[in-house]
C-alpha cells in the first residue's frame, strides 16, 4: 500500500502513479521450466489527507480502487497500457 497526501495530489499525478506502478509489474517470468507472461498487476491508488489517521478506511478504500481495476482489466478495459507497459 502506497498512500499520497491529498494536498499534493491531482488526479492526473494519481493516474500517473498508478499507471507505473502497473508497468514495473509487467513482464515474462520464468518458473523452473515454464515461462509466464504476466500482464501487471492491477493498482488501486488513494489519496489521503493528514488528517485521515482511520488506517482501515484507508485501506478498504485501496482495495476498492485495486478492485475496481482489476475488474475493468478483465472486460478488457484497459488499452492505455499496453502487454509491454508503453503507453
Amino acid at each position: 500500500m502506497v498512500v499520497s497526501l491529498a494536498e499534493s495530489s491531482t488526479t492526473e499525478g494519481l493516474e500517473a502513479f498508478k499507471h507505473a506502478l502497473e508497468r514495473l509489474t509487467i513482464g515474462q517470468f520464468r518458473a523452473c521450466d515454464d515461462v509466464i507472461d504476466y500482464p501487471g498487476a492491477s493498482v488501486g491508488v488513494v489519496a489521503a489527507s493528514p488528517n485521515d489517521h482511520d488506517v482501515e478506511t484507508i485501506l478498504q478504500l485501496c482495495d476498492a480502487a485495486m478492485y475496481e481495476r482489476k475488474q475493468a482489466r478483465r472486460h478488457g478495459r484497459f488499452c492505455d497500457v499496453d502487454r509491454r507497459g508503453e503507453w
